[in-house]
Parts: C-alpha cells; structure tokens; sequence
C-alpha cells in the first residue's frame, strides 16, 4: 500500500496542501474503519492503519484527475488504463476479495475477518 501511497500521494498532496492532504487521509482513514465495523460488528480484530487512508487518495486522484493514464504489468504485458476506470475496478475486486475471504478456512489468529479488505473498499 506504501507504494500506491508514494505514487498518487505526491500528486494529491501537491494539489491539495499539506494540511488538506492530512485530513483527507485522516477522514478517508476513520470513513473506511468505520465501515469496517459496521459491516461486521462481531468482529474481534481491531481496525486500524492507514488502508482506508491511502484508498481514500487513490480514490481522490482518480476523481479528480480522471484523464491520466495509469500504466499496470499484467502476467505478460503493459496496460494503460485511465485513472477514472480504477476506482469501479478496485471496488469491485474488493468485493469479490471480501466474498472470497468470507468462504475460506480462517487462518490461525485471523477468524475469518474481511475488516482488511472492507477498510480498503470504503
């Protein structure tokens, strides 16, 4: 997540300001564990980091500058896919990732618990 932070976090920053950029990571942080907890109250992990924080910047970025191009290596090649098309396309893999979580076997110490891949949603 680091990495994603360093490559829109510039950007965002630049546009936004020091201060703007902090409470924008701050609200998107705290909306992202907040929905994490409300989709799934039961839940002992606690929700904390910075997950929802950094998903807030991308999503931002992709708002705001819609017409940049983001390049991504696949398995065998380069794709260019403009910023706007990336937040559809992370909500929904999130999705599938939660769903997936959900039916697999917990591991030991993680009961089960999707607050990681919600956090990153919201």
């Amino acid at each position: 997540m680091r990495y994603f932070l360093f490559v829109f976090g510039n950007t965002v920053e630049d546009f936004l300001g020091r201060v703007k950029f902090g409470l924008l990571v701050l609200f998107a942080a705290l909306g992202g564990d907040i929905l994490a907890m409300s989709l799934e109250p039961r839940s002992h992990i606690p929700s904390i980091g910075a997950s929802g924080g950094i998903s807030g910047v991308i999503a931002f970025y992709a708002l705001q500058f819609p017409r940049a191009r983001l390049s991504f290596f696949t398995r065998l090649y380069w794709i260019q896919i403009p910023a706007w098309a990336r937040s559809p396309e992370r909500f929904i893999t999130r999705g599938f990732a939660a769903r997936r979580t959900r039916r697999v076997k917990p591991r030991p110490f993680s009961n089960g618990s999707t607050v990681a891949v919600i956090s990153r949603t919201g």
